[in-house]
């Protein structure tokens, strides 16, 4: 026959016989409520048997703990606890109170805990658990210590693992016990559930929950917290520590939670700093791309001078924006989609990426907004005005030349890996025409003023007046060549972009690598 478990869980939280001596408490109905749930959850309690007596009168009270303790027999566990406020008599004994409680005849109005410990006598049962969450639980060793020293250590006849009786206390004989507003339950009783439920009482990694484990946690989390001292007792205890609950988890599971955080944080940690690299990365590429590009064209046609010398340097500055941002756009979608591989982490982008099956859609899509905004940032620093007819037409350049840039990356090697003839063909072709085709509308359309257009008419326009190289005074003659340079300098601008973001990523790639293998290994 398998042994029983019983429990009495009593919560008083209202005293309407003493309001101004007996203030309401807050936590003690929500306290027995939730350990009700897990004493009786087949994951945690297991426990054959729950009784919950929510503001109830004293002698109802007693009344049910004879009956539980009258119908256990040898080998079965009676829990006894008690959320509320405790208080002394004249004598200094523990008494709990009622909702029929008054401090005047405390004696036979509220529960004293040496009736508690008669009953248990008179029981057949002989494991006990009592825990009291109140002012002055500490009191009831006096209860419970009323022998020798001969009696609290001896060994009684019998087998069963675990017997006797185990008090846990909230606090010592004189110390108050805290509800705390932010708090859901009162301070003994949230981490007696946290070390149950959680499994954080679980040192042995066992999956199970031992008087022993529970106390531990409590004690040592309950002094981080708060100036209250939790007490414990183990009165004619034999055999091993006795099991109160389970965690609800295999042998081993504790262990392996904490592994699996500290790698978890660890690759947070080592994924943020993927980020900025492989951003730093594309930047430093779109930059000396573009610097290096516009750099023998440059020195060719105009010469040098300081304001050339401050254009180049202006360049290298638009080309480190645009190419970051391009390369955070990757950055972000490659880590993003891995943390799409856990459902819970999924969001709408995340589920709508996953469900197309490429991660390269949704870095198509982060890449062209992440340009799009970078764009816009750049012509509103160049001095665009903050009108809706502007921005527009600035937006939607951005994300044509992001969408562009954007596919012409789709396929962004990782570390170790290279592209090829073809991808190179792909890339630099798709980044020219996107380029070349946003230019022409400019060569077109000759009222359209684009915004911060670093490639193009507007470069070589701005010399034509102030220099004398025969190139100018060539392209000042004849307009349509204007215009034939400016589409293959943007054409020029398109592959310059491509390659350096292209290059610098690769390069970035392959230094995180390395860098992760030797300071933060991988899962495996």
């Amino acid at each position: 026959m398998s042994e029983a478990k019983y429990a009495v869980l009593i919560g008083n939280s209202e005293f309407p016989q003493d309001p101004k001596l007996l203030q309401p408490l807050r936590c003690p109905p929500k306290d027995i409520a939730a350990l009700n749930s897990t004493l009786k959850s087949p994951k945690h309690g297991r426990f054959t048997k729950t009784i919950v007596l929510e503001n109830k009168a004293s002698d109802e009270i007693l009344r049910e703990i004879n009956e539980v303790l009258t119908d256990a027999q040898k080998g079965d566990l009676v829990l006894i606890y008690y959320s509320g406020h405790g208080k002394l008599n004249v004598l200094g004994a523990l008494h709990l109170a009622t909702i029929d409680t008054r401090l005047k005849i405390l004696d036979t109005t509220a529960i004293p805990v040496r009736r508690i410990r008669d009953l248990m006598d008179a029981s057949a049962a002989n494991k006990f658990i009592l825990i009291l969450d109140c002012c002055y639980s500490g009191k009831v060793g006096d209860a419970f210590l009323k022998g020798g020293v001969e009696e609290q250590l001896q060994e009684v006849s019998g087998g069963n693992s675990g017997r006797g009786i185990y008090i846990m206390t909230a606090s010592t004989g004189i110390q108050v016990a805290q509800e705390k507003e932010r708090d859901e339950y009162s301070l003994l009783t949230k981490y007696l559930l946290d070390g149950i439920r959680e499994g954080k009482a679980d040192f042995d990694d066992d999956g199970s929950v031992t008087i022993s484990d529970l106390f531990k946690y409590v004690s040592e989390s309950m002094r981080q917290e708060s100036f209250q001292a939790p007490m414990k007792w183990d009165l004619n205890v034999q055999g091993d520590s006795l099991v109160i609950a389970r965690t609800g988890q295999a042998k081993g599971t504790r262990r392996g939670n904490e592994i699996e955080q500290l790698l978890y944080h660890r690759l947070r940690f080592r994924d943020r700093y993927i980020i900025a690299g492989l951003t730093v990365g594309g930047a430093l590429g779109g930059g000396l791309g573009l610097f290096l590009m516009r750099l023998p064209i440059s020195l060719l046609l105009f010469g040098s001078n300081d304001f050339i010398v401050t254009r180049l340097f202006t360049l290298f500055y638009s080309g480190a924006i645009f190419g970051g941002a391009l390369a955070l756009g990757i950055a972000l979608a490659a880590q993003l989609w891995k943390a799409g591989e856990d459902p819970e982490k999924q969001s709408a982008p995340l589920r709508w990426a996953r469900k197309s099956r490429s991660a390269s859609n949704l870095a198509l899509l982060l890449c062209t907004v992440t340009f799009a905004i970078a764009y816009l940032c750049l012509a509103v620093l160049g001095g665009i005005d903050l009108e809706m007819k502007r921005l527009i037409p600035s937006l939607a350049i951005g994300l044509a030349l992001g969408f562009g840039l954007s596919l012409s990356l789709y396929g962004q090697p990782t570390a170790g890996t290279r592209l090829g003839w073809r991808g190179w063909t792909l890339r630099i072709g798709i980044a020219g025409i996107v380029f070349a085709l946003v230019q022409l509308h400019s060569v077109v359309d000759r009222t359209a003023t684009l915004p911060i257009v670093t490639w193009g008419t507007e470069f070589y326009a701005r010399y034509l007046v102030t220099s004398d190289s025969r190139w100018m005074q060539e392209m000042s003659a004849r307009p349509s060549l204007l215009s034939y340079v400016a589409e293959g300098d943007a054409f020029l601008v398109g592959i310059a972009l491509a390659v350096g973001v292209t290059l610098g990523l690769t390069k970035a790639a392959d230094s995180l690598a390395r860098w992760v293998a030797t300071v933060q290994p991988d899962r495996e």
